[in-house]
Formats: C-alpha cells, sequence, structure tokens
C-alpha cells in the first residue's frame, strides 16, 4: 500500500509540473503515511480472521451446538425450498 502511495504521488506531480524535490519529498511522505494506514488494516483483518477461526474451531470441537453454542440449532445444511 505503501508504494502505490508513492506511486499516485509521483505521478501526480508529474502531471503538474511541481519541482522535483517537492514531488520527491510528498510521495515519501505519502509512502510512510499509506505504508502505516496499510500496517493498521492489516492487523484489523488478521484479528478478524483469527476471532472467525476461533468461532470454527468451537464449532468443530462441539458438532451438536450451532453457533451460538445452542444444542436446539441444528449444524446441518438445510434444503432449499423447491418452487
Amino acid at each position: 500500500m505503501g508504494l502505490s502511495g508513492f506511486a499516485v504521488c509521483m505521478i501526480a506531480g508529474l502531471a503538474v509540473d511541481n519541482p522535483l524535490e517537492v514531488i520527491v519529498t510528498r510521495a515519501i511522505i505519502a509512502m510512510a503515511v499509506s505504508y502505516v494506514v496499510g500496517i493498521l488494516i492489516g492487523l484489523a483483518a488478521e484479528v478478524a480472521v483469527n476471532k472467525r477461526l476461533g468461532e470454527l474451531h468451537d464449532l468443530v470441537k462441539s458438532p451438536s451446538a450451532g453457533p451460538t453454542g445452542n444444542p436446539a440449532r441444528s449444524t446441518e445444511p438445510q434444503k432449499m425450498p423447491t418452487i
């Protein structure tokens, strides 16, 4: 994600004829900010995946219980209604 921010700033800076020093400085700042944002998005995704994997692991350990832990809720696939 950081490299994408760098590339966008370089292209935008060249398109408006900014001086090279300004373009590169802004592009490096954008790269650093985009890198941090990408890391945060990746961490959030990792937490979400680990949470879901934990739920699935608990479901596999207790196959008679549904996703909420309620034994009345079956985990068997439901049949689709015919039209």
